[in-house]
């Protein structure tokens, strides 16, 4: 009877199965003798090899050879043994991988294909997705709005009603806007969030459940229009500086003394030059500035070669004298006005550590988180970070302790001016007391 095709391919097959079997079962007698594991037991029997070394790995790639295998083992004493390892080793031996027999071969480069296989399915079909926590990042943020008012402060830095607001005012006037995967109150929560806590990207991942890409490329877009607001919001709300400010109004330590003092200035000082028709409503006002400025117009200094800072009036006997007057109310005034860039670098941990981003990025993060500083300090009930500060009497500025005279290049009219205000404030405050 004539065998059909079916038949003919099946019996092949059978044979085939069979021939594999065969191979398989001699190589594993032939392997019994010297196999590898017998050898490993051998090498770790050595006390002079450590496990995880050099010699101790390329002793398992060398036992991939039978004879190497054979050799190892017939050589029985220990010294012997590591002597051999180590010559194999010295002399730079290249090793080749080879199989025992053509039978090896055949059954390592289906092992070989199998591993391949199953590697490339679990990696590019069926993926274990990286981000599938329960709670995403939407709901973290719902509950954090629906629930205790702390939790959004301490989370965002902010009270909801200013968390909302400011959202709503971002998206109405400054191009903010959501996506489709995420609405612009997740958006903006995920960067205050970076921006509060310092956070790294990859915590940022886990925190919203979203890619590195995404948290990065949706950072530097909220970072944009940040700063694009910062040109309404970082400008004193009276322009023209008609008003007294409050810190000084409300407090008969510096008023009426100090009652044309706009500000104070701390760290670098970049020269601006003011056209004359713009310089009439600032005539008469001025910063507070300490000894490492010029007096000159604009700028009230202390006086130099006296006590000034607060620790020496609060450690030594009270001030004496009308220099030593001034400065000693100059020194607590700076302190009161300075006292924002403290909660500023305070509210904002990123200020503290600042990640190594490109220049222009670090500037823009600065710029953004004053605009948000001045932001909630004009809309909050109330600032957590400042009450902490307000009330504390000991509060300074910096931990200075003396102040040295400076040559200046200043002209004579400049040092006649503030000279005169600075000595007017002093006799006033003499006055007063």
């Amino acid at each position: 009877m004539k065998k059909t095709g079916p038949v003919m391919i099946f019996e092949q097959i059978g044979r085939l199965a069979d021939a594999v079997e065969t191979r398989s079962r001699n190589i594993e007698i032939a392997r019994k003798e010297n196999s590898i594991a017998e050898v490993m037991k051998m090498l770790n029997s050595l006390p002079e090899i450590e496990k995880g070394s050099s010699l101790y790995l390329f002793a398992t790639r060398l036992f991939i050879m039978k004879e190497k295998r054979e050799m190892f083992a017939s050589l029985e004493e220990p010294e012997l043994m590591l002597t051999w390892l180590k010559n194999e080793l010295g002399d730079n031996f290249k090793l080749e991988i080879m199989a025992d027999t053509d039978e090896e071969i055949e059954l390592q480069s289906a092992y070989l294909a199998t591993y391949l296989v199953q590697h490339y399915y679990t990696t590019y079909i069926e993926k274990t997705p990286c981000m599938n926590s329960s709670q995403t990042g939407h709901m973290w943020l719902m509950e954090i709005l629906q629930g205790n008012e702390s939790r959004c402060h301490r989370m965002f830095r902010m009270e909801k009603g200013v968390f909302i607001k400011l959202c709503n005012e971002l998206e109405a006037n400054y191009g903010f806007k959501g996506s489709k995967r995420m609405c612009a109150l997740e958006i903006l929560g995920m960067f205050l969030f970076t921006l509060g806590h310092g956070a790294g990207n990859r915590l940022t991942q886990e925190r919203f459940q979203h890619s590195g890409e995404t948290v990065s490329r949706y950072f530097n877009k909220v970072l944009d229009v940040l700063c694009h607001m910062s040109v309404d919001v970082l400008k004193p709300p009276d322009p023209d500086f008609k008003d007294v400010p409050e810190e000084i109004l409300r407090d008969s330590r510096y008023m009426p003394h100090f009652k044309n003092c706009i500000g104070a200035i701390d760290g670098v000082h970049v020269n601006a030059v003011i056209p004359p028709e713009d310089q009439v409503p600032f005539v008469g006002k001025y910063y507070l500035v300490d000894a490492g400025y010029p007096q000159i117009t604009g700028f009230l200094g202390p006086y130099k070669g006296q006590r000034y800072h607060l620790p020496q009036f609060q450690r030594g006997s009270k001030p004496t004298g009308y220099k030593e007057v001034f400065n000693q109310a100059h020194s607590s005034l700076r302190s009161v006005i300075e006292r924002t860039f403290g909660v500023w670098k305070k509210r904002w941990k990123i200020l503290r550590d600042m990640p190594s981003y490109p220049y222009q990025k670090q500037v823009k993060i600065v710029i953004a988180s004053m605009a948000l500083h001045n932001y909630i300090r004009r809309h909050a009930k109330r600032d957590r970070y400042f009450e902490k500060i307000r009330d504390n009497p000991d509060y300074c500025a910096n931990n200075q302790t003396n102040i040295e005279d400076e040559d200046e290049t200043i002209t004579t009219s400049n040092l006649n001016e503030m000279d005169n205000i600075r000595d007017m404030i002093a006799a006033s405050l003499m006055g007063h007391n």
